[in-house]
């Protein structure tokens, strides 16, 4: 068992599992991803339909798992807390490994353009033709 941040993170042989405290058991999770303003959770095979019965576990036998793994789990006080989690497919981008979404941009020039300043009405451009410019 992990703490990263404020959520407890379980892996179990090959697949993790995120503690979902409003339900009080562990639920399975592909992956935790970077979509370049916030971490998001990579769970959207388990929560297709919502008015299915075992929504967010995909399926009986996986409700089962994680019923007994909560029972297995249960402490989660006890949790070692860690400053970066690795879930998911990593990559290196810059000098770093991290999971990006597969909508999130590749390449640094897309970076810097997502923090650049828009042009509305309200931010408009300073440069515009007067009859001062033209002295």
């Amino acid at each position: 068992m992990l703490r990263f941040q404020d959520r407890v993170f379980l892996h179990e042989g090959s697949r993790w599992y995120i503690w979902e405290s409003s339900w009080g058991m562990y639920r399975p999770i592909d992956g935790l991803r970077w979509t370049g303003t916030e971490l998001k959770l990579d769970d959207a095979e388990y929560c297709k339909e919502l008015t299915d019965e075992f929504y967010g576990y995909g399926g009986e036998k996986m409700y089962n798992k994680c019923f007994h793994l909560t029972q297995e789990f249960s402490e989660i006080e006890t949790a070692k807390p860690i400053p970066f989690l690795t879930i998911g497919t990593q990559e290196w981008f810059r000098d770093r490994p991290i999971a990006l979404t597969h909508c999130a941009p590749r390449d640094p020039v897309s970076w810097k353009r997502m923090n650049l300043r828009r042009r509305t009405f309200k931010n408009r451009v300073r440069k515009t033709f007067t009859k001062r410019n033209m002295k």
